[in-house]
């Protein structure tokens, strides 16, 4: 319960908790995030049926800002405290972000790779994922020219509250949008919003990691000028070229 922390290019990673943020812990606090990582961490359940929450970042209340930032491989442990290894009902709840009411930002993120490992089933075993990217359970999120990819059964959950996401790539996340979520100028792979309010469903042709192809169609497709978010001077490009004009969609890097 803190209020005005400001977080620059720090790393949050291979950390461990039970039950909540994995990562980070974070109730009714005011935060900027910035030019950092939240990767690696883990959460573990307690007894046969555990719900867990936030694998990289619970935050409860509040209002964070997360800019320029990558969230990746968060997840759960399979072990279990006081549970046998084949009597076990897991559930996680947003595998990298978990939010639940306040009013917070993320811009300019990749959220990848988070809840790893693929659901399991054997005798009573069984491991439920939702919102591997980011789970939503209410308040007032808004995502923008970020890259949200290959996160576990759902990229982006939304349960309660109001979620916007804009000028940001969301693919190969088995489902990419759960719940209604305003999307706008993004291409994403299912759901079918293509066609309507600027979305796209092409291949984002990534290279070199999440760099765009130069033929990618991600590039020139977003809402605005990239000098309108502050983005005019990153790249999306392997080159390193400067994103000029109509801003490209995803995230952009300081460099090539």
């Amino acid at each position: 319960d803190s209020a005005d922390l400001v977080f620059t290019r720090c790393r949050v990673r291979d950390n461990a908790a039970v039950g909540y943020g994995g990562g980070v812990y974070s109730l009714d606090s005011t935060v900027v995030f910035h030019a950092g990582e939240i990767s690696l961490n883990s959460l573990h359940g307690v007894g046969w049926s555990a719900v867990l929450r936030g694998g990289g970042a619970y935050i409860a209340g509040g209002e964070w800002a997360v800019s320029n930032s990558v969230l990746g491989g968060n997840n759960t442990d399979r072990s279990r405290i006081g549970a046998s290894r084949w009597d076990t009902r897991e559930q996680l709840h947003g595998g990298g972000l978990y939010f639940d009411g306040g009013t917070h930002r993320v811009f300019n993120c990749a959220i990848y790779g988070n809840n790893g490992d693929a659901p399991q089933q054997h005798a009573t075993v069984l491991h439920k994922r939702y919102g591997g990217g980011i789970y939503l359970n209410n308040g007032t999120l808004t995502v923008e020219n970020s890259t949200i990819v290959g996160n576990s059964n759902e990229g982006v959950r939304r349960v309660n509250g109001t979620f916007s996401i804009t000028d940001s790539i969301l693919w190969d996340n088995v489902e990419d949008v759960v719940g209604t979520v305003a999307m706008n100028f993004c291409n994403v792979e299912t759901g079918g919003f293509a066609g309507a309010n600027g979305n796209i469903d092409e291949n984002p042709q990534f290279v070199r990691g999440l760099y765009l192809a130069a033929t990618s169609a991600c590039r020139n497709a977003g809402s605005d000028l990239s000098s309108a978010f502050g983005l005019d001077t990153y790249t999306t490009q392997t080159n390193g070229m400067a994103d000029t004009g109509t801003v490209d969609l995803g995230v952009h890097y300081a460099d090539g």
